[in-house]
């Protein structure tokens, strides 16, 4: 068997493309222990419940003791305190910039000092997510400031 990696920013998630000549066992273990090692959240968006994979999110907010996961270009409520969405997100590149905010740094196009001591954090997609004082030492040693 043979495997290829390819690595460039242009695609949004993580892909993975399977070529065969057929259908096998191999292939299906391959398959279940893919779909089983991808860590995902249920969001709920218009009366439909949605599986989030943990890449795929950009940020999250709580607002009103609702937490609402932001992907490129989707946005979910969930059904857990972020406190407890930290704590899952902690190998995926994600850190809390605020009380009510977390922040997947893979996403991060940009940070900028502000005259307040606070940062200005650049996404990918051009959105804009402040970095508190308080979270800022943090923030930096994460990111490699």
């Amino acid at each position: 068997m043979k495997y290829f990696i390819k690595e460039d920013k242009k695609y949004k998630e993580t892909e993975i493309e399977i070529r065969c000549h057929s259908y096998n066992k191999e292939i299906a273990n391959l398959v279940n222990y893919i779909k089983k090692n991808q860590d995902y959240i249920i969001g709920k968006k218009e009366d439909m419940n949605y599986s989030i994979v943990f890449d795929n999110i950009y940020y999250i907010e709580s607002v009103d003791n609702k937490t609402f996961v932001y992907t490129c270009d989707d946005c979910y409520e969930v059904n857990y305190p972020l406190y407890k969405l930290e704590e899952l997100l902690m190998s995926y590149k994600c850190i809390r910039i605020s009380k009510s905010m977390i922040l997947n740094i893979h996403y991060l196009k940009s940070v900028k000092a502000l005259f307040n001591g606070k940062y200005e954090a650049m996404l990918i997609n051009d959105e804009k997510l402040i970095i508190s004082r308080r979270y800022v030492s943090s923030f930096k040693k994460k990111f490699g400031l």
